[in-house]
């Protein structure tokens, strides 16, 4: 559900976002729910014992993150064609990249690191497109949009593979 409507969504969003943004932000909204369910078991996983130096770098993640996300918002808030919408994904994107920042202290494993990845690689994607279409349309711009596609993809299917094990696994990692 998550790579099918990401997908289609992303296939709008390089087709012609001004025209497909009602149908861009339905489907990543889609994906990020999927995503969510998908996070669920992870997250109901008993969390480890966190320490306040566990806490720094999610932390500074997140809040990184709020800050590019209401500069995003801020800076394109006018060029948008529904805003409403646009403000919207943007919370599920903020909400979407705490929650990815979360995981590894809810449950240890050496495959958590791809969260991250999941996240900035999205964070990037909304970040380019968002220039490239309604600020700088140049074809580096595009090419970065479609290399954090991508990272995007490729970190999000190896967590999905790797994630199973990780949840069947008892170990408790330091």
């Amino acid at each position: 559900m998550f790579h099918l409507s990401s997908l289609i969504a992303e296939i709008f969003f390089l087709l012609d976002l001004n025209l497909f943004f009602d149908e861009v932000l339905y489907f990543y909204m889609i994906a990020v729910f999927a995503m969510f369910l998908f996070f669920a078991p992870i997250l109901k996983i008993r969390s480890q014992k966190i320490t306040k130096e566990m806490l720094l770098e999610p932390v500074l993640g997140v809040l990184f993150a709020a800050y590019l996300i209401i500069h995003l918002l801020a800076v394109f808030y006018e060029s948008v064609p529904n805003k409403p919408l646009f403000l919207i994904g943007g919370i599920l994107l903020f909400i979407f990249t705490a929650i990815c920042s979360l995981i590894p202290l809810r449950h240890r494993s050496p495959h958590n690191y791809k969260t991250y990845i999941i996240a900035a690689a999205l964070l990037i994607e909304c970040i380019t497109g968002f220039i490239y279409y309604y600020s700088l349309s140049i074809p580096i711009i595009l090419s970065l949009l479609n290399i954090a596609i991508c990272f995007h993809k490729t970190a999000a299917t190896s967590y999905f593979v790797d994630v199973h094990n990780a949840l069947n696994d008892e170990k408790d990692y330091i």
